[in-house]
This record gives structure tokens, sequence and C-alpha cells, in this order.
């Protein structure tokens, strides 16, 4: 694998946004709370105030290995393996970039690397059917642990039911899993996610090789999940120098727009980003020690942008 810098093993940030919803026993719509009830939730569950959170580089949710260990909500005993009410596949002809909301578990990594092959190449997401078992394609790179050979090592997972991992009371239901956005109730994000933890070999709950106990997917590196998913050798373009000034836009412009999407305004190609763990959080910018699909880029009153996919989204 040819690489240009070194690829980080420990993105993953957790999504506070699922983490309030697993607390308050229900799925939020986020869009209809006013910035004051997002604050007072934000105070109530985390002890501390939304800036503190989301507008701090000490943030306890965005910040590298062990240092959010005290806010972990996914582990409780009221979650376990149910079939999520009124599910559906995919509402959709083809998945869409939206459909992914990221859950409590640190795994921005694999959803953005999931997200990003949606973006690019739909058809190797919706070719599966309503049918269950679902067999997910996984490969292994090559000149790994895992696989010391020359070539990529096929590792397909097969999902058995729709049985999704989730928090039940009182006959309500919450997500841990990663989510669609309310109200399509797509389930093929969560089925993806389910996937991946049978491919990482997360222990099992109550010993049902159909379910593995999400809440242990830790951190990790997307880089690694996109030749999961692709079965195509990547590089890694480190690109620290180029973003260490506003004055560098253009050449990041520039570089995306040339490698990635071949001079047209979309990725041509599924690509992954992530931010440093010491990186100041804010409510609307990026955070810290996150990963992101890259989407493309574009101009707007003379100033160009680069577009990424937000997977803690609020849903707002």
């Amino acid at each position: 694998m040819a690489t240009t810098g070194k690829i980080r093993q420990d993105v993953g940030a957790r999504n506070p946004y699922a983490m309030i919803e697993n607390l308050e026993r229900k799925q939020i719509d986020w869009k209809k709370k006013s910035r004051g009830e997002i604050r007072h939730l934000f105070s109530k569950h985390f002890d501390m105030k939304f800036e503190e959170v989301f507008g701090s580089a000490d943030s306890p949710i965005f910040r590298k290995v062990g240092e959010g260990a005290a806010l972990s909500v996914c582990t409780d005993a009221a979650n376990g393996y149910y079939p999520y009410p009124g599910w559906v596949y995919m509402s959709g002809a083809s998945p869409g970039i939206d459909d992914s909301v990221q859950g409590c578990t640190p795994d921005c990594y694999y959803l953005a690397s999931v997200c990003s092959l949606a973006w690019v190449n739909p058809s190797a997401i919706k070719r599966l059917t309503l049918n269950f078992p679902l067999t997910i394609p996984f490969y292994i790179p090559p000149h790994t642990v895992d696989n010391p050979g020359d070539q990529f090592l096929e590792d397909p997972q097969t999902v058995d039911s729709a049985d999704l991992y989730l928090r039940k009371e009182d006959d309500v239901y919450t997500f841990v899993h990663a989510r669609s956005t309310t109200p399509s109730n797509e389930i093929w994000p969560a089925i993806y996610e389910k996937a991946y933890a049978k491919f990482l070999g997360i222990p099992l709950v109550d010993g049902n090789a159909d379910h593995p106990d999400i809440s242990q997917i830790g951190q990790g590196s997307a880089f690694t999940v996109l030749q999961n998913l692709t079965k195509t050798r990547l590089v890694l373009d480190e690109q620290s120098s180029l973003t260490s000034s506003y004055n560098d836009g253009d050449a990041v412009y520039t570089k995306i727009q040339s490698s990635l999407c071949l001079g047209q305004k979309k990725a041509q190609r599924p690509a992954v980003s992530f931010t440093r763990q010491d990186l100041e959080c804010d409510e609307d910018k990026l955070v810290a020690n996150h990963a992101y699909s890259v989407l493309g880029v574009q101009t707007e009153n003379n100033q160009k942008y680069g577009s990424v996919e937000f997977l803690n989204k609020n849903q707002k």
C-alpha cells in the first residue's frame, strides 16, 4: 500500500446527540428543538455546558483514546437485539449521502467510508435486496497481519436477520446502532455496521453469531475501511502542511478537484479525511478526532469550498 503519511488507527468521536437520545430513551427530532432546549439537554446529561462539549479542545467527546470513557452510554442492561418496528432496508432506489447518522459508538471512520462509497458508487450498496440472509463483501488488504500475502483476501460477512442492537424500555426503541435520518426508518446503515462488527470479530451478545455487541466497536482508520470495502489499494495524502494556513486553501481545493473530482465538482473516487486530536471544537465546524466523507468541491461568491459530510450531525 503506497502512502505519503501515517495511517492513524485511533480516529473516532462519539455522536453526543445519539448519546442523549439513548439517555432520554427516545429518538429526538432535533430540527424541532430550540437552541435553548438543546443546551438544556447537554447540561442535563453531560453535566457540562454546551460550549464545553463543542467549543473546547478539552471536550471529553471529541478527543483521543481514553478521554471520553466516562461519557460512554452504549453498554446498558436494557440494550439488546430486537426487530425495529416499521423498518425498511432502503427507502429509495439507491442510498443517499444523508441516510446515515452515527450512533453512540466512535465508529465515524467506518460510516464515513460507507457514505463515500455510496456517494460515488451507489450500486455497490443498492444491489443488496430485502431478503435475508444478506452477504456483504469485505476484503483484507495484502501485507498485513491478517493477510501476509500479495493479494486482497476476501472475507464476506453474512447478516442473517434484520435484528438491530437497540435499547428497549416500555416498548420504546432507541438506536445504539447507526441510524437513518428521521423518519425514514431505513436500516441499511445499521445493517452495514452490524456486518462490519462481525468482520472485526466483535464479541457476541448471548453467543448469537448474528448479534455482535455494537457497543464494543472502537476507534479505527477510515482509510483501512475503504480498502476493506473497495478491494483497492489507497494512497494516504497527508495535507497538514497545506491546511496549516488559510493562505493554502487554494492548494487544498486544487488537490481535491484534480485527484478526486477529476476536474468535476463531485468526487469521482471514494475518499475520506480526518481531523487532529487536539482541534478545538465548534458546533458548526469540523470537530476533533472525527472522520468525514469527502464529497467534492464547489465555488460560491468567488469563494472555494470543499464539501464533507457530517456523520455526528444533529439532523438540523
